[in-house]
């Protein structure tokens, strides 16, 4: 079952969703609510709200380059909000078919690695069309900041929220 996301504006209107989707501000979230998942920035409602979506956290630790393992649970990443300050502009998505496995780069039907420009200085919201489609079949994924081939570490913790659904 898919749900449908839908950002809203701040008195609660729907805006719509755009591919890709860019917004800014602080990010914080309502993980605890299983019927609901709000997830607002600078404390206006953006989110994505409805049964099954989610918003994991994935963390790149200081001096990292990769996150540690995510459990997509069978459900398809649709979306990355970036936190407000990166060291690198680039982020890619590595995959593995079993938990603790072997995580390889993801590639698209070129056999291109999937690459993602993300802003250095400021949160984004990003939707991810392509790229989902390329993530839909993994379960477990991680993800790299620096190019897909050339993997780069923070200069600082970094932690993202994954929407899935």
């Amino acid at each position: 079952m898919w749900a449908r996301a839908t950002l809203y504006d701040a008195d609660g209107n729907a805006i719509g969703v755009a591919s890709p989707l860019y917004v800014t501000g602080t990010l914080t979230s309502n993980p605890g609510n299983t019927s609901d998942t709000k997830i607002t920035m600078d404390g206006e409602i953006v989110g994505v709200t409805g049964n099954p979506t989610a918003a994991v956290p994935a963390t790149i630790a200081l001096g990292e380059a990769t996150s540690g393992e995510i459990n997509l649970g069978g459900n398809a990443l649709v979306g990355i909000f970036t936190p407000s300050a990166l060291t690198n502009a680039t982020i890619s998505i590595l995959a593995a078919t079993v938990t603790g496995g072997t995580f390889a780069r993801i590639n698209n039907e070129s056999s291109q690695p999937i690459s993602i420009a993300v802003a250095t200085n400021a949160s984004r919201a990003i939707g991810l069309d392509l790229y989902a489609l390329c993530a839909s079949p993994w379960r477990y994924i991680k993800l790299q900041t620096g190019v897909a081939t050339s993997p780069a570490t923070e200069a600082a913790t970094r932690t993202f929220w994954l929407v899935t659904k």
